[in-house]
């Protein structure tokens, strides 16, 4: 305080006080804003006006640092009861998270993530970046593991990049957290370097000098704690798999001998095949679902035969497909209609749409089995054997 003074001469004298106040101040006023104010004091000596004195007093406001980081998944990941749902094998999940500066100065933020809480799936964190054009992929010019000159009051978005291992199971989840620390602005680089901010020690006795404190809370996550100058959000996140298995059975429909009644698998007898997909349990759809059956030597395709989609099932017994029940595809190399026959590869081809958990879905054709080479008779074979017989 600098004051100014002059000699109050009477005791009677009548001294009237007035001070002229700055605003009140918010949490947002910028650190090292330099706050002053002056009161002037009015007073008479013998009833007679004197010269007015005046004081005037400046501080420096402090710096107030805090930040928030918040998760913002809009497909899920919230909570454990609403997770958000990652494939086995899946790469470069984009987990969002936006990080707010509420300090009332500019801040470098340190980002750092961790998987917590891994039940099974073995993920990997792959980058953590400031995602500047909000597409969810590291493009040149993004800061990586750190964010630079953070404006008060600005927020920005961060991308948490992160793997699945192949052989997660279904329910399998884990937890993604995030911090963010703060640093002085314009200190930090790629690699976590730079000066991080710590609350003064004591108020210093100059007023203009800038102190500050760490007014953060306790976000209650492992990489946070109360009044540390850092934030941490945690997102979900849970594996949806797809059981997914195949049988296949054969059927005989025909036979040259006794048609329809009781066939055998004799040559010449027409053979259906199932295949039969099933997606059991209660996890994602099995989608892109291609079949490729090459056959044996000894069966020849039948042109027209294939169906897709039928309705099929799955016992003891094997496979059961139903035909006619499902839609319907003819051999073509082009596989436009859903299945195909290449008969360089002699392989039968085609797809069928999703099977959802739970549900089972099947694939038939028909084959012929390769009849007798023409003119080999039974007829022929005996004669011959008798001929070669001993006497």
């Amino acid at each position: 305080m600098k004051p100014t003074t002059q000699l109050l001469g009477a005791v009677s004298a009548v001294a009237l006080v007035a001070m002229t106040s700055a605003p009140a101040m918010a949490e947002g006023i910028e650190a090292g804003t330099i706050v002053t104010n002056t009161v002037n004091v009015d007073y008479q000596v013998g009833g007679v006006d004197q010269t007015q004195i005046t004081a005037t007093d400046q501080f420096a406001v402090d710096r107030r640092i805090d930040v928030v980081v918040d998760f913002v998944g809009t497909t899920g990941g919230d909570s454990a009861a609403a997770p958000f749902e990652v494939a086995p094998g899946q790469t470069a999940v984009a987990l969002q998270y936006d990080v707010t500066n509420l300090s009332n100065t500019a801040v470098d933020f340190d980002l750092n993530a961790a998987i917590l809480n891994d039940v099974g799936p073995n993920a990997t964190i792959i980058q953590v970046f400031e995602d500047t054009n909000s597409d969810n992929a590291l493009d040149g010019g993004e800061t990586v593991d750190y964010m630079a000159n953070m404006a008060a009051d600005e927020t920005r978005r961060v991308v948490v990049l992160v793997s699945v291992d192949a052989g997660a199971q279904d329910t399998e989840g884990f937890e993604v957290h995030l911090n963010a620390n703060a640093h002085e602005a314009g200190s930090m680089s790629a690699g976590g370097t730079g000066d991080e901010i710590v609350e003064s020690s004591a108020d210093s006795s100059d007023p203009l000098t800038v102190d500050t404190a760490l007014v953060d809370d306790d976000s209650g996550f492992e990489l946070d704690d109360d009044r540390d100058g850092s934030d941490t959000d945690r997102s979900f996140v849970e594996v949806s798999a797809a059981n997914v298995s195949v049988v296949k059975s054969s059927v005989v429909v025909s036979d040259p001998v006794n048609g329809t009644t009781n066939p055998k698998a004799i040559p010449g007898a027409v053979i259906r095949y199932c295949i039969a997909v099933t997606n059991a349990g209660s996890g994602a759809d099995a989608e892109n679902i291609v079949i490729n059956d090459a056959l044996p030597g000894e069966v020849d395709f039948n042109t027209g035969t294939i169906e897709r989609n039928v309705t099929a099932s799955v016992g003891s017994g094997g496979a059961t497909c139903t035909a006619g029940t499902g839609a319907g595809a003819t051999d073509s190399t082009s596989d436009t209609d859903g299945g195909g026959y290449d008969s360089g590869t002699n392989t039968v081809a085609g797809t069928i749409d999703d099977v959802v958990a739970g549900d089972t879905t099947g694939f038939t054709f028909t084959v012929t089995i390769a009849p007798p080479q023409d003119g080999v008779t039974t007829a022929s074979v005996t004669a011959t054997r008798d001929t070669d017989a001993p006497n």
